[in-house]
């Protein structure tokens, strides 16, 4: 599998932000992702991702959890985005809560239901890095 480039970056240069509580879904996307090249960085929950990010660390991707314990995705995705405008947006869930949204969360959002294979995961981040930014 390739890794699709950002506005010029390769897949190394690429980074992503795996928000998830479930240790063994973070750990196995967190190796299907280095596997694929993907400059990657976990977090077990909102606040983690949002002090990773203040904390000057950088996301082209935020791959979210909906249903995460302390922040819901919805409302982590939108501190987010203002801390990083830029950044595309992939929620993950093993629910039914897309059906309860209207529409996707805003720009260059999409979403991958659990379980995903690795394939799945691998075309969600080449779709999410083909959206525009404008």
């Amino acid at each position: 599998m390739s890794a699709t480039p950002c506005a010029g970056k390769s897949a190394t240069q690429v980074r992503i932000l795996f928000v998830d509580d479930d240790e063994l879904m973070r750990l196995s996307s967190i190796e299907t992702l280095k596997d694929l090249g993907y400059a990657t960085t976990a977090a077990a929950n909102g606040s983690a991702a949002l002090d990773y990010l203040r904390a000057g660390g950088g996301a082209d991707i935020l791959i979210t959890d909906i249903g995460l314990p302390d922040i819901p995705g919805v409302e982590l995705a939108a501190e987010v985005r203002a801390l990083r405008p830029d950044v595309r947006i992939i929620f993950v869930t093993g629910y039914d809560e897309r059906r309860t949204m209207s529409a996707a969360p805003g720009p260059r959002t999409s979403f991958l239901a659990k379980p995903f294979a690795p394939a799945a995961l691998a075309q969600a981040i080449r779709d999410a890095l083909a959206q525009s930014v404008n």
